[in-house]
């Protein structure tokens, strides 16, 4: 009768609770990549992520396809560090920011009741009516002096003793060799 061996189970799998190389490897990263993609309960029990400046913020591990803002605790400043779909860091973008104060509004300055205005520069109604009819009359007596010389010049006369000659000569050219 064969009794059954204790240590034969140990002999044929020897490494059993200690992952490959690779194994390790892919472990790593899948540890790495939940570290920097928080769950939805670590979120909500998570206030800000705040790093020791620029070095700090670009050596930040973020995982495919996401997003993380980064707050520095050395200056007025923050980050935001992605990376594209295939893991790839995009560029660190950097932001100042600095305290709004809240001012009160202030009133808008009102134009003082009694506001002195120059009428040198102005006329009346009455100043512009009249001085309107006096250029008119003016113009009126100018425009009627020009047609009144105009008129005055004598047309001369010219007299056509064959009207039929005289338009016959016309259609050819002032030419009436016939």
């Amino acid at each position: 009768m064969l009794y059954p061996n204790p240590y034969s189970q140990a002999y044929q799998q020897p490494y059993q609770g200690i992952p490959a190389p690779m194994d390790r490897l892919t472990q790593m990263q899948q540890q790495q990549y939940q570290m920097a993609q928080p769950t939805p309960q670590q979120q909500s029990g998570q206030s800000l992520l705040y790093v020791q400046g620029e070095a700090a913020a670009k050596s930040w591990i973020v995982g495919n396809g996401q997003s993380v803002l980064l707050m520095d605790s050395e200056q007025p400043v923050f980050y935001i560090k992605s990376a594209d779909n295939s893991g790839i860091p995009l560029p660190l973008r950097i932001f100042d920011y600095k305290e709004r104060v809240q001012t009160v509004p202030q009133a808008v300055p009102q134009a003082p009741q009694t506001q002195e205005v120059n009428l040198d520069k102005y006329v009346t109604r009455a100043e512009y009516d009249e001085l309107n009819a006096k250029l008119s009359n003016e113009l009126n007596a100018k425009y009627a002096e020009i047609v009144n010389k105009l008129n005055s010049f004598s047309a001369p006369d010219v007299y056509v003793e064959n009207r039929a000659t005289a338009v016959k000569s016309k259609s050819k050219g002032g030419n009436d060799n016939g």
